[in-house]
């Protein structure tokens, strides 16, 4: 079965954190990466076809990338909120569309790393996917 990413960062030639995650997972078998931005770019969303890469009960698992330090997700820290706080409308969009919600996968100072660093974060994430889609049966996975 296909474990499908769909890439949502508005810039993504930017993002050299999430092109690191991107590179590392297209190198795992049966990985689908696709551009949401990019293949929407000015036009609208076709909601048919989205709708079908979204089976009720497909698992979600999100990775997220923050250009802050971890710190500044807390009470005491910049945005008061924590990283999966933030996440909480997305979760509850999944628990209200049936789709099993997984616990994300979280990157900070994603705009602060260097390429060593940038290496690291791919190589993590491709083993949190790995590990993830060895315990589940359908995948999705929203970056």
């Amino acid at each position: 079965m296909t474990t499908k990413i769909l890439v949502f960062h508005p810039k993504l030639d930017q993002s050299c954190a999430n092109v690191a995650m991107m590179r590392a997972a297209q190198a795992l078998p049966d990985v689908e990466l696709i551009d949401m931005v990019g293949l929407y770019a000015g036009k609208p969303v076709d909601v048919v076809q989205e709708t079908r890469r979204l089976l009720e009960g497909t698992p979600v698992l999100v990775a997220a990338t923050a250009g802050n330090l971890a710190e500044a997700y807390t009470p005491a820290g910049q945005n008061f909120f924590s990283l999966p706080a933030l996440l909480q409308p997305l979760e509850a969009t999944a628990y209200r569309c049936k789709l099993p919600w997984y616990p994300p996968f979280l990157a900070y100072r994603a705009n602060k790393l260097d390429a060593a660093e940038l290496e690291a974060l791919g190589q993590e994430y491709c083993a949190y996917l790995e590990c993830w889609m060895r315990e589940r049966p359908a995948r999705l996975t929203v970056v």
